[in-house]
């Protein structure tokens, strides 16, 4: 996927984008591989350190989630997710709208 691509899908700019990629390679979280077909594009990777933080990011969200689950009750865990389901097709819909210039409904 190239930096465009990225920047559209989270709507932010190209120089955001890189400006990010380049503080999570400082990082040292992942590394750039420049694509031998075509000399402006790159390949980026996670490193080991990048690894185990995602991994270690993904277990906290999963903790998180069982807490939740355990807090709120099974029903209304169900209801949560329904409503965010319905809440991320809306704006997805109205994102797609406005890049077309039109509004959901």
């Amino acid at each position: 996927m190239s930096v465009s691509e990225i920047g559209k899908r989270l709507g932010v700019s190209r120089p955001s984008v890189t400006q990010q990629i380049n503080a999570l390679e400082g990082k040292g979280l992942i590394t750039r591989i420049q694509n031998p077909e075509d000399k402006r594009a790159a390949y980026l990777n996670f490193t080991e350190k990048g690894k185990k933080l995602t991994d270690q990011i993904i277990h906290y969200f999963h903790e998180s989630f069982i807490d939740m689950k355990s807090y709120l009750g099974e029903e209304d865990m169900r209801t949560l997710i329904r409503l965010l389901s319905k809440l991320t097709d809306y704006l997805n819909s109205k994102a797609n709208h406005e890049e077309g210039g039109g509004m959901p409904k």
